[in-house]
Order: structure tokens, then sequence, then C-alpha cells
């Protein structure tokens, strides 16, 4: 199949939603307004649990019996044994973390992660389903005139950059696999978090049903998939009817979903069947009775469950099993523990700060399992008891799309579209400023409501500020929308309206003078941070201290512009070894490196935006740690593997992973304990 020439052709982006029931695509030609959802047309692919233009994330991996054999079929039958290819990713990623043992589902692949044929299945069938994928593409590519330069993945908020790392190559090598694809490298590829994907598209396509009278300016966005949740909470800057938002909170995410609850109510089922005759469920039997649940399970649950009766075989003989509703939402509850208690957290967490803060909050909630009526109810419930208004689910919204699953696919489309240089979103009006938190009469450790505005494209002039330091620590935070404030409020910089973009840590001086500027070298943006210092040594006079040039580049899922690089960001460090990191990239040395300097933190500096507020994130002093380039490492920045939480899933470049700190938690300094700031 020959694909239209480059010069006869416009450029396309190709977005892909990997589901653990089934995977989306779209391509998005800007040229040519174009939208055009990517249709498995195969009579095959019928299945009731997704719709029918969607392609099958089932493989067979565990047929070892047929060597040679296709591991992804879109045909299937009810004696065979299919598993979500979603679920592959994980014993292929080779961590040893909890991550792994987290989903039930995983768990009969984890047992074999090291037999090497049944590794190279896992990976085959994984393969076999994205050239599908990318096959009908290139036919749409092909009538359509339009040429795939870009491809843009959605990801769970918990994956962490080995995942990223996976995905990738099994995309570039699927490309690779069809003689008539273009060249697909991993440069080419973009991700963003399912949630930021979501955001993208809510926000484009139907902001008159979000927020018809434009009253929210946080949204707290949780989406309920079939194998985990996800969320993030987003600040909305609105422009004439767009809206236009950023992420201001660490994206959470937990395992569970509709998913494990059909596969806690399937082992249920084993259980009873040996207890009533002494013999197996047989995967037929197992697949009916649950395909049946499916068709029903949107209005189970808690509060909501029937009886669920089936007639299974065993020798010969019909054996009636009866799963009554107690056991249903026992499974229920088991299934979405996880999940609700991260969503019963960041709602209560959210509403509380923007109560604080006099703000408007919208709790917007999507994903396949939201709707079920159960945690409808649940989460409406949880709003009514922080007195907030009555959730919004996005399964009521109008379609704006050929097919309602394809909105996270063209979602991501839109986040690799909107992507901006860096010179065009501070021209777009953001700013930069210089927060500090004051060494003395400031026993909380609070950061400074404002920011001395430090750098804004608007003005002609360099900003050079004088401060007092002898050990203040310091922070550029970054306001993406500051131009739109009125003029008057235009000159220092709001920490709740920003995200942390470096921190730069103590200043030991009796003063401090900074300047800063964007200069482009050879292709990339970078920050040109100049400083000057004052000592009793220098007889009160200034002399040079030290200068920064730190890449910068943007963020299209998240809308930031971050410190680094897109392989590899400094915004997550701290700020001894980002300044390590700066002077090396200064030097031409090259920034792949070992993976523990590139490990954000639970608490401090971190790998994306992190929302400027008042918590400190340098002050953690952790005696254990070693030395890596020259630079002590504390024990809290070592090693992905021995870190947890938060700290597990950032990802260096390419998604808002963690945040230090939440910029709407009202710990601001009292000014009656900490004195007016000074400015020179």
């Amino acid at each position: 199949m020959a694909l239209p020439s480059r010069a006869n052709s416009c450029d396309g982006i190709l977005g892909i939603d990997f589901g653990s029931t089934s995977t989306r695509a779209a391509i998005l030609c800007k040229d040519k307004r174009q939208e055009l959802p990517v249709e498995n047309i195969s009579r095959d692919n019928l299945n009731s649990r997704f719709d029918k233009f969607d392609f099958s994330s089932a493989a067979f991996p565990f047929e070892d019996h047929l060597p040679g054999q296709p591991v992804y079929f879109i045909r299937g039958n009810a004696e065979r044994r299919p598993i979500s290819n979603k679920y592959c990713m994980y014993p292929l990623v080779g961590l040893k973390d909890k991550i792994l043992t987290e989903y039930p589902l995983v768990q009969d692949l984890l047992s074999r992660k090291d037999e090497p044929a049944f590794r190279a299945r896992m990976r085959r069938g994984l393969i076999e389903m994205f050239i599908e994928v990318v096959k009908r593409a290139l036919v749409i590519c092909r009538r359509e005139k339009i040429s795939i330069t870009r491809v843009s993945l959605t990801t769970p908020a918990i994956w962490t950059i080995e995942f990223e790392d996976l995905y990738a190559g099994l995309i570039c090598e699927a490309f690779r696999s069809i003689d008539s694809a273009p060249p697909i490298t991993r440069r080419d590829i973009d991700f963003c978090l399912e949630t930021e994907a979501l955001a993208h598209f809510v926000f484009k396509k139907c902001a008159d049903e979000v927020d018809p009278d434009k009253k929210y300016k946080y949204v707290l966005l949780i989406d309920f998939g079939g194998h985990n949740m996800g969320g993030c909470l987003f600040q909305i800057a609105r422009s004439g009817e767009d809206m236009r938002f950023f992420q201001v909170a660490e994206s959470f995410g937990e395992p569970g979903g509709s998913e494990e609850w059909e596969h806690h109510l399937g082992e249920y089922c084993a259980v009873l069947m040996k207890s009533i005759c002494d013999g197996p469920l047989s995967p037929s039997d197992r697949q009916e009775i649950l395909d049946n649940f499916n068709r029903k399970k949107q209005t189970m649950g808690p509060g909501f469950s029937i009886d669920v009766r089936a007639t299974v075989s065993h020798n010969g003989r019909l054996w009636p099993l009866n799963i009554e509703p107690e056991t249903i939402d026992q499974c229920w509850e088991k299934a979405l523990e996880k999940p609700m208690e991260a969503a019963t957290r960041n709602i209560r967490d959210a509403a509380r700060q923007t109560r604080e803060k006099g703000e408007e909050l919208l709790v917007l909630v999507s994903g396949g399992t939201c709707r079920n009526m159960a945690l409808q109810s649940r989460i409406t419930a949880l709003c009514r008891k922080e007195k907030l208004p009555p959730p919004v689910f996005t399964d009521s919204f109008e379609n704006r799309t050929t097919h309602d699953s394809e909105k996270l696919a063209m979602g991501a489309t839109y986040a690799s579209m909107d992507s901006l240089t860096v010179e065009e979103f501070f021209a777009r009006g953001a700013a930069i400023g210089l927060q500090r938190k004051q060494a003395r009469q400031n026993p909380e450790g609070y950061w400074d409501d404002s920011a001395p505005l430090l750098y804004d494209a608007q003005r002609k002039e360099s900003i050079r500020l004088e401060l007092p330091a002898q050990g203040d620590r310091f922070r550029l935070i970054c306001d993406p929308f500051f131009s739109e404030l009125p003029t008057q409020e235009q000159t220092d910089v709001a920490f709740d309206r920003c995200y942390d973009l470096l921190s730069l840590g103590p200043v030991k001086h009796m003063g401090w003078r900074v300047e800063l500027s964007l200069e482009r070298v050879k292709g990339v943006t970078h920050m040109l941070i100049k400083q000057w210092s004052k000592t009793k040594s220098s007889q009160r006079r200034w002399t040079s201290a030290d200068t920064w040039r730190i890449p910068l580049y943007f963020n299209g899922g998240n809308n930031c512009v971050l410190a680094g690089t897109r392989e590899k960001s400094i915004s997550c460090l701290d700020p001894d070894i980002a300044k390590h990191m700066a002077e090396e990239y200064q030097n031409g040395q090259s920034w792949v490196m070992e993976e523990e300097r590139w490990t954000g933190a639970s608490e401090g500096p971190c790998t994306s935006p992190q929302a400027a507020s008042s918590r400190d994130d340098d002050d953690d002093e952790l005696s254990d740690g070693r030395t890596v380039g020259g630079v002590h490492v504390p024990q809290r920045l070592v090693s992905h593997k021995e870190t947890t939480g938060a700290a597990r899933r950032a990802k260096p470049a390419g998604s808002l992973q963690q945040f230090a700190i939440d910029p709407l938690q009202n710990r601001r300094r009292r000014q009656e304990k900490g004195g007016p700031r000074e400015q020179g």
C-alpha cells in the first residue's frame, strides 16, 4: 500500500488510547481541520463489551501449544483463555515493585514473567495489536492524503517511565513492521496522561456542558477506568468562550475498577462451583456468567445489586449457581476500595482548599466504571458532604465525536497539536516570579504568597531584583496567564495561579541580585539566570556569583513549560543536582546518565510543574545517600526501584506526575510572623 508523499499530503497526528478492554485511535489533521476516527471494520470484532469500531485489547499468550500462531486474535471462543494486552505490559516492564502486585488479574502473568518464550508471546501479542491499529490508520491516511508525523499515546497516572519506554518501543516496532508505514521514532512520540487527554477533549469540545455559567475556577477531573482510576486538579483560565487550563496538583491514581470487580466475581464462582460439585468451573461457563453480569453491572453494586443466577455443567449434569447481592457488593467494595479512597481524599482536600480561597470547585467524573449507579451514588454523596455542587458525569454529555469511546484518543491528538514553542508560551502572556521562603521569623516554613516579577515577555527591558538573602530559599514559579490580570495587578506573581518551575535552593549571602532572560541556542530555548552576590568580604559591593543556562521545553499534556529537555527534566531535582546537570549541559556533556539522577521524591522538587505553594520542598535533610557525578544525592533521590508512592511514579519529561506541594493549601506565611517582603 503506497502512502501519499509528503509533498502531496498534510501532516497528521495519530492518537492511541490503549484501554484494558479495547483500544481506540483517531487521526487529527490540523491543516485540513479533519478529525478522523480509526475504525475497526472487521466483522470478527463484534463484542458487547465495547464499541464495535474499537480494537479488542484481548490476547492469548497462554496458548503455548500453538507455537508460531498469532497471539492477538480478534475472534476468540469461550474455551480459550484471553487476557488484556494492557496487563501484559506489567510483567514485561520488569520492575520488582509493589505496583506489579496490585492487580489481581496480572498475577498469572507475573508467575511466568521469567520464561523467555512466554515473555516473547506477550510482547508479540502487543505488537500484533498495534500493527492492526496502525494498518487501519494508514488506510485512512492514504484515502485522505495525510502523512502521520507524530503519535500521541495516553498512559495511566500510575505508569512509570519504564512503561513509557516499553510502550514507545512497541509502537516504533509496529510501524517498522509495515512496509509502507512512515518512519516513526521515539522522538516522534508524545505521551500524556489519560486525565490530561480527557481534559484536552472536554475543555475544548464540551465547555458549554462542563461549565455553562462560567463560574468554576478549578475542576477536579476523576477518571474511573476498567483497570485503574486517575485524576488531577486543573485550574481554568477563560478566553472568551474557550476554556484554557493547566495542571495545579499532583496527578493521582490507584489500581481497581469494574474489570477487577468481574475478576473477583469469577473467582467466587469458581470457589462456589468447587463447593457444590467438587469440580472446576469451565472457561466457557465462567465467561458466560461474566458476560451476563457485564450486561447488568451498570445497575449493580452496593444498594443496587440483585441475584445473578446461572446454570453450569459438570460430568454431564447441570448445576445451578446463585450469586447473592451481598457477594456482588463485597466484590464491588474490594475492587473499588483503593479508587474510592483516593477519590474521597482528593475531593475532600480540593473542596477544603478551594473553599478557604473562596473559589468554586467542580468535580468532573468520567470513564467506563463511572457509568455504574453505585459509584455515581457514592461520588454524589461525597460532593454533597463537602457542600459542593453535584458532580458532572461525562457519560451524560452530548457525543462530540463519531464514536463516544474515542474521546481520549482525540484528546491525545489535541495535546500534541496544541503544543507551543517556549517563546509562544511566554508571548501568550506567561510570566516567571521569584518566590522566597524567609529564613527568619518564619517558624512554620511558609513561602511568600506572592513573588516579585522576574521575567515577562511583554516587557522589553530586563528585570533585575535585589533582595536580602542570608539563608532564605528561592524558587522560580510560573503563571501561564499572567498577562490576563488587570494592569495594576501585574507587579507580583501570585502563588495560587502558578506552578513551580525550578528550585534555586538557599542563598547565604548578605544580598542577592538576579536577572533572567531567554536565549535560543542551536534551536533550543534556554533560560539564562544571572546572579550577583554581596558579602562582607566584598565590602558590600556586588560581585558576580554564578550563571545558569537551563534549557526549557513545552509539555503539551499539562500545558506548562518545564526546565530541561523532553528526554530529561531537571524540574524534579534538588537545587545542587539541577545546577550540576545544567553545568554538564552547558559543557556539552551527555544527559543520558544513571537512573538515580532522574528519580523524583515524595517530597521535594518534582518531575514536572509543581504547584507553587507554601510547603518547603528542599528541607528534608537525610544523612544517608551517595555521590553521583561529584554531587551528593540524598537517599530520597537515589533509586527508582527503592522509592514508593508518587516518587515511584515520577516521569522525567513528558507528563505531569508528581508535585511536591499543592498550590491551594492554605499554608501562607502570616504577615505578622514574618516581616514584609522586601524588594530592591
